[in-house]
């Protein structure tokens, strides 16, 4: 008997068979097609728990086909033809996840079922006909399309675009207190360089261009990266150390003549 756990796409969380017994460590990325062909080929007609999905992946060009599982299930799945008496399984939804629990029991060795899968890449091996009942793996064919026009081949253009899930960026949290005390390790002197080529390449350093919004300008001036990064006042920085305030005069000099000049001005 064997027991696996499988997400809501078919790829195998746990299953005997991903800890490779020579001592390689765990496979990753193993679908149920490659790992229980029976199971999967009989799941494929539970018609309201598997569907085989394809879609148009523009940013590799590609037509991705891809299995989707019920999560709303409440029953237990059993084999549904009939006649095969030697692999008996249940699949169970794992209530509040995006997980199935599995159970197999084969007792006749030998008998498999053909899933057709690549062993070298993610290529189709019929990229020509999708039937949905049809076992084989998660692949890809290229999406044919003319590369000077962009547009798509007539056989093409009526896939879905695929779904895009990007990813949130964690930015790490830094405590202020433990750099405090610290002494950089190169004094930069950024508010003394005034030229654009002195600021230019010098680690720390950013020659500040535009006001926060990214749009007003500035009158330019060096100053240390993380208070304008990107040349923006005030953006904030992938290391997460950027500092959002008022910058004081005199960290840039030649700004605070500017203003004084400006106010000269305004009064005479």
């Amino acid at each position: 008997m064997i027991c696996f756990l499988l997400d809501d796409k078919g790829y195998l969380v746990a299953h005997p068979d991903l800890i490779d017994p020579t001592g390689r460590g765990p496979v990753e990325q193993q679908h149920i097609t490659h790992k229980e062909p029976l199971v999967a080929n009989d799941l494929l007609n539970h018609r309201a728990f598997v569907t085989k999905k394809v879609c148009a992946s523009y940013s590799d060009r590609t037509i991705q086909r891809y299995y989707e599982l019920n999560t709303s299930l409440d029953t237990v799945l059993t084999n549904l033809v009939h006649g095969e008496h030697c692999t008996k399984y249940q699949v169970m939804h794992v209530y509040g996840t995006n997980v199935f629990l599995g159970i197999v029991n084969q007792t006749c060795d030998g008998i498999t079922a053909f899933c057709p899968c690549s062993m070298t890449d993610r290529l189709c091996l019929n990229c020509h006909r999708m039937e949905p009942t049809e076992c084989e793996c998660p692949c890809e064919c290229p999406l044919k399309m003319d590369l000077c026009s962009g547009q798509l081949h007539s056989s093409n253009n009526h896939y879905p675009t695929c779904p895009h899930f990007p990813e949130l960026p964690n930015l790490p949290i830094v405590s202020y207190n433990l750099m405090e005390y610290l002494k950089p390790c190169y004094e930069h002197h950024c508010s003394l360089r005034t030229e654009s080529s002195d600021c230019f390449g010098v680690l720390g350093c950013e020659w500040c261009q535009l006001e926060s919004d990214g749009v007003t300008p500035l009158p330019k001036f060096c100053t240390e990266q993380r208070k304008c990064f990107g040349g923006v006042l005030g953006s904030r920085t992938p290391y997460a150390d950027e500092i959002i305030e008022k910058l004081p005069e005199s960290d840039f000099p030649l700004l605070s003549k500017v203003i004084q000049s400006v106010q000269l001005l305004e009064d005479s």
